[in-house]
């Protein structure tokens, strides 16, 4: 069972569901803030929803907010099972092993370290030279 937590709020009032547990928001400063903050809003998504869908990017900027839901998981306060992800891009004609693929990014940053099915993690596939 994932045991609920608090994270300071910045509204008054969480909307959380019974059993559940509540993800509240925190003000942050500068980057690291910034990723902490999209780290609980998914998080919150997560637990709230009964089949969550999340779109994720790649590059450097959400890195931060993927440790944070990693140490989140590796406690035991999120559970991916049910979660269905969806990467917009690929690099054209790049493996998704190759290091330089989104999928090999994803699969470093986030999905290899917590309970998320690979068939539920969908990012194209470009490593045919044709065009889609």
């Amino acid at each position: 069972m994932y045991t609920p937590f608090l994270f300071a709020t910045m509204r008054k009032n969480a909307d959380c569901k019974e059993g559940l547990p509540c993800f509240r928001i925190e003000k942050g400063k500068g980057l690291l803030g910034s990723q902490q903050k999209a780290a609980m809003l998914i998080a919150a998504e997560i637990t709230q929803r009964e089949h969550p869908v999340l779109g994720l990017a790649t590059g450097s900027t959400p890195i931060g907010a993927y440790q944070v839901l990693r140490e989140l998981y590796q406690e035991g306060r999120l559970d991916f099972s049910a979660v269905r992800t969806v990467n917009l891009d690929e690099y054209r004609g790049l493996a998704p092993e190759d290091s330089h693929s989104y999928r090999y990014f994803m699969n470093q940053e986030l999905f290899q370290h917590v309970n998320i099915p690979m068939e539920n993690t969908a990012v194209p596939q470009r490593s045919s030279g044709r065009r889609e």
